[in-house]
């Protein structure tokens, strides 16, 4: 397994635990995060359509929209995730992109899903 260091270690755990896909934990968005109530939703995707990557309010199934329960492995790793995120934003300053993405780049842009 990745070191908690590697920036998508919570990426790794949330594939790894729950058999996410891809492109439905690089588009995951803060507000579908429940970590005190150890839960979280798949209601966004980031995808490639026609050459230009889409952040998408769908999936691909309608069960995905549910909400799934995360264990504690999970929930640490989301928490470790955010504050290392904050600590991006505050090192990249005015060249951060804001976004409510989980994962980003060290600037807040996507991750592309390829």
């Amino acid at each position: 397994m990745k070191s908690k260091d590697d920036p998508l270690y919570a990426a790794y755990v949330l594939i790894l635990g729950l058999g996410l896909r891809r492109g439905e934990v690089l588009g995951l968005v803060w507000d579908s995060v429940d970590c005190e109530k150890s839960e979280l939703w798949i209601d966004h995707q980031l995808t490639w359509v026609s050459g230009q990557l889409l952040h998408r309010d769908t999936t691909k199934t309608e069960d995905s929209e549910s909400s799934l329960p995360l264990i504690g492995l999970c929930v640490s790793a989301l928490k470790h995730r955010q504050r290392v995120q904050e600590d991006a934003r505050k090192e990249a300053g005015e060249k951060w992109k804001d976004s409510d993405l989980v994962f980003t780049t060290k600037f807040g842009m996507p991750i592309e899903p390829n």
